[in-house]
């Protein structure tokens, strides 16, 4: 992201500090939500992808995702 001085998308890490950054209760609760993918267990979505976000078409299926990974 741009903060971080490069071009890339930005991460979890981006979005879980832009939260942490706003004063609102509500936006804390949000980055507590996902502190685990940024910091915890689950890490392994702290990363960048390697999805071509620039074709046609681009399909994420969620269907069997278990409940214990739900934000």
């Amino acid at each position: 992201a741009a903060e971080r001085g490069d071009n890339l998308p930005p991460t979890l890490q981006d979005f879980y500090d832009a939260a942490n950054e706003q004063p609102e209760e509500q936006a804390q609760v949000i980055a507590l939500r996902y502190e685990r993918f940024v910091k915890g267990s689950m890490n392994f979505f702290n990363h960048q992808s390697n999805v071509d976000f620039n074709t046609r078409i681009v399909d994420f299926n969620l269907k069997d995702l278990p409940d214990s990974m739900l934000v």
